[in-house]
């Protein structure tokens, strides 16, 4: 989402990567509830499956246009979508809870109170108005639309002076996690919209925009199989090693350490080791993946991340009532393993068929326009 002027060849492996990182979104939500698949797949992908989305919103960026321009072209399209989601997530759910008595109308005031002022914040100064219901819950994925937002446009700020040279660009990054950590050491609070995340997230897009420049993804392509093998292999033992001591080290990206004093605050260097080995062994796999029958529906997936971003969490829940999945946590089985899978294929579906809808909308208005 941050391609900048100049015709841009659209990447396979890249799509197939935000293709896969959406599928791994989906079922770490819907096996969260078992422990066992938590620790996995937050060893396997979680530690640096956000980096990675943003590290891709970077990777095509090309200078050529002023930072208001990008902001205009990129942002303000974002920025629409979040208005209307957010319309979907909050205030339609929020009018039929409170006509149908599912939530009293001080839990809904709560519960989006929480939602757009952040927990952390809420946490700190008014605990007691803290509601984590099913309608904070079901709108709990519009956190990272708000931060690809703020992410980019700061992104957008200081990219050209930023990528001048690899020297500037490195000091940029450096900065920027030195922003955040700094913010998450000593703010007492968390800032609205977890602003102090926002600089650590603008430094993988700074870092995906390193990449584009030195065509990373095109020097992958060129290498041999057997040498994508190991490069899938190394670094990705060197990130399940770092996830597997340091389980946290994706929060400091997420500007969460500041809100629990008991809790270690990992070093920059551990957070950018653990997040750019994963994305080099990931983006291996996904270069291999280019060359087998799933490439064109994982591509596709990438292309079309944020419906099943946004719409994931509210249908897994409400699926998750209705095939009485609660009832199973204690009992971990067939009968919930069966249940689960139930609800991942359901979700899938209807997130496929959003996309789909939404694709044929946009041709539509395409097709008026240039009629």
């Amino acid at each position: 989402m941050a391609e900048n002027a100049g015709a841009v060849k659209r990447l396979d492996s890249l799509d197939i990567g935000k293709g896969i990182a959406i599928l791994g979104v989906v079922l770490y939500h819907t096996t969260m509830i078992i422990s066992q698949c938590e620790l996995a797949l937050t060893l396997l992908m979680s530690c640096f499956l956000m980096p990675f989305f943003f590290w891709a919103a970077g990777y095509n960026y090309k200078s050529g246009r002023s930072a208001g321009a990008n902001i205009k072209r990129r942002v303000l399209p974002l920025l629409k979508i979040y208005i209307i989601y957010s319309v979907g997530l909050l205030a339609v759910p929020a009018l039929i809870f409170g006509l149908s008595g599912m939530a009293d109308p001080v839990s809904i005031r709560n519960q989006i109170v929480t939602h757009f002022a952040g927990k952390p914040l809420m946490s700190y100064f008014a605990p007691e108005l803290v509601d984590e219901g099913l309608l904070w819950s079901m709108a709990a994925p519009l956190w990272y639309l708000v931060q690809l937002i703020l992410g980019s446009i700061l992104f957008y700020l200081v990219a050209e002076a930023a990528m001048k040279s690899l020297r500037n660009a490195l000091i940029t990054v450096a900065i920027l996690f030195a922003v955040t950590a700094l913010l998450t050491a000593f703010c007492p609070a968390a800032l609205p919209f977890n602003l102090q995340s926002t600089p650590a997230l603008t430094a993988y897009m700074i870092l995906g925009a390193i990449c584009g420049k030195a065509k990373f993804l095109q020097k992958l392509a060129e290498l041999k199989t057997g040498l994508l093998w190991v490069l899938i292999i190394v670094f990705g033992a060197i990130q399940t090693v770092l996830a597997w001591f340091f389980p946290d080290g994706d929060q400091l990206s997420k500007g969460y350490f500041s809100m629990d004093p008991n809790t270690h605050v990992i070093a920059i260097f551990v957070v950018l080791l653990q997040s750019v080995t994963g994305i080099i062994s990931f983006m291996s796999l996904c270069t291999l993946l280019e060359k087998t029958a799933l490439r064109k529906v994982l591509a596709w997936l990438g292309r079309n991340t944020l419906p099943y971003y946004l719409l994931h969490m509210e249908i897994l829940m409400l699926l998750s009532f209705a095939l009485g999945v609660m009832d199973e946590i204690g009992n971990v089985g067939p009968a919930l393993f069966g249940k689960l899978f139930a609800v991942l294929v359901i979700t899938l579906g209807i997130c496929t068929l959003w996309a789909i809808v939404e694709n044929k909308i946009k041709e539509k208005k395409k097709q008026r326009r240039t009629a």
